[in-house]
């Protein structure tokens, strides 16, 4: 009985045993699967930052996989594989994108304030073109008057001369004839423009074309500066007629105000190239201009000679530059005078800029003009370029050569200019000292190159500002 009851009690031992063991490998098992839900969610969220290595990721994936025999996990590892995936191309085609529109070449409208213009600005593939006022056409970034030919709307421009021509206009009476001739442009008002004078023999001739002895500079003597019968002498009267003779097309007698010592006007027939006493009707008139500012020199229109008083913009004949006018308003920093010329235009005449201290020293009027080193052109911009007896006009040498003591007064009469200037004039050559902060300028006033401190404000307060004449 004992046997038995030991028998009984071993084998329920062992029953108790082997059901907690399976118990256990099942909770192992549950959470063995919690384990992997929580591992798939963690890797999720570290994929992005970049925090998992790649490696634990595919063996932990593989893992669970096997021990799980779970499709949807291996599904929803596909899917996130997937989405990662596409998050990833996504990321590459936004970083790879590029711009390739073309810049808009009428962006902030560069047709706006131009001369002659409508404002209109339109696009022509990288660059634009602007609207322009009737009359006017779009050339090289200005509208401008269209250049002469026998196609050309009037008024119109010959760019070799310099010269506008009017329209035509033709007289049937030979009645008050030389009073007619020059009253007729006096009074024209065509295009708005109200200068027009009557051309010269030698304006008229610029027209003429394929007739070498009555072109500019050809065998017949009738110039402005020849008006007498006996300059008409000779290889002045005909050309072959079967050619065209007129730049603007004319076939008919144009008139001039030159006359000989008779009293009788020169006028050139264009039907064949001949320039002829006019005694008759009908005979026609174009009327000249140059362009504002510009005075006719016997060959073209050109800038007046630069003189005390004259008018700008002008020619310098020694120096071979052209002058603008004195900046009129309130003196400038020496980067506000750079800024001023680079921007500066009149009547259509751009590309001027600061002048440098070799240009600048042109318009001086004085005894040492020649003797002053300091020189951008020969390389010559340190202060030791500069001497008080080399440099200066109206000082004497002190102590040393770069200390002056100035003997003369401030000249008001602008004696020291070419212009007659008295103010101080900024060069665009700096002095090249390291770090010296100056440039080279003329003081007109007293007659001397001198250096000046380009520094806005110095530490008192003090703002250093000049004048300005822009060249080209």
């Amino acid at each position: 009985m004992k046997k038995l009851f030991l028998f009984l009690a071993i084998c329920s031992l062992f029953l108790i045993v082997s059901c907690g063991g399976s118990s256990n490998k099942d909770e192992n098992k549950d959470n063995a699967d919690t384990g992997e839900t929580v591992n798939d969610e963690d890797s999720a969220d570290s994929e992005p930052t970049g925090d998992t290595e790649p490696g634990d990721d595919t063996t932990a994936d593989t893992g669970d996989s096997q021990d799980d025999g779970d499709s949807t996990d291996s599904a929803d590892s596909t899917d996130d594989a997937d989405s990662s995936d596409s998050q990833d191309d996504s990321d590459t085609s936004d970083s790879g994108d590029t711009d390739t529109t073309p810049a808009d070449p009428c962006a902030g409208n560069p047709c706006k304030g131009k001369e002659n213009s409508t404002e209109v600005c339109s696009a022509d593939g990288e660059n634009y073109t602007c609207g322009c006022d009737k009359g006017y056409v779009w050339k090289d970034g200005s509208c401008v008057l269209p250049e002469c030919s026998n196609e050309s709307t009037f008024p119109c421009i010959d760019s070799v001369t310099g010269l506008i021509w009017s329209g035509k206009t033709t007289v049937t009476t030979a009645e008050d004839m030389s009073t007619k001739i020059i009253s007729h442009c006096e009074d024209l008002d065509e295009f708005g423009f109200t200068d027009w004078h009557t051309p010269t023999i030698s304006q008229l001739r610029t027209l003429i074309i394929n007739c070498e002895d009555t072109q500019p500079g050809g065998l017949c003597g009738v110039t402005d500066s020849c008006t007498q019968d006996s300059c008409a002498q000779g290889n002045c009267t005909t050309c072959d007629s079967s050619k065209e003779h007129s730049k603007l097309g004319d076939d008919t007698i144009l008139a001039s105000s030159s006359k000989d010592e008779y009293d009788v006007n020169y006028s050139v027939q264009f039907a064949s190239g001949g320039i002829i006493f006019l005694t008759r009707a009908p005979y026609s008139i174009r009327c000249a201009r140059c362009e504002d500012g510009k005075i006719w020199n016997g060959k073209k229109c050109f800038y007046p000679e630069c003189s005390k008083g004259g008018d700008t913009p002008c020619f310098d004949s020694t120096s071979g530059l052209i002058w603008s006018a004195k900046e009129e308003e309130p003196s400038k920093t020496w980067a506000e005078a750079k800024v001023h010329c680079k921007k500066y235009s009149i009547g259509g005449l751009s590309g001027w800029r600061l002048p440098t201290i070799d240009e600048l020293k042109t318009l001086l009027v004085w005894s040492r003009a020649s003797s002053c080193k300091v020189s951008e052109t020969d390389n010559c911009l340190a202060s030791d370029c500069w001497t008080c007896s080399s440099c200066t006009e109206t000082a004497t040498q002190s102590s040393s050569d770069t200390n002056c003591v100035y003997s003369g007064d401030f000249n008001n009469d602008g004696i020291y200019s070419k212009f007659g200037d008295t103010d101080m004039f900024w060069s665009s050559s700096l002095r090249s000292n390291s770090n010296s902060g100056y440039a080279w300028c003329v003081d007109f006033g007293y007659g001397h190159v001198k250096d000046y401190y380009v520094k806005v404000i110095d530490a008192s307060g003090y703002v250093y500002k000049g004048n300005v004449r822009c060249v080209k």
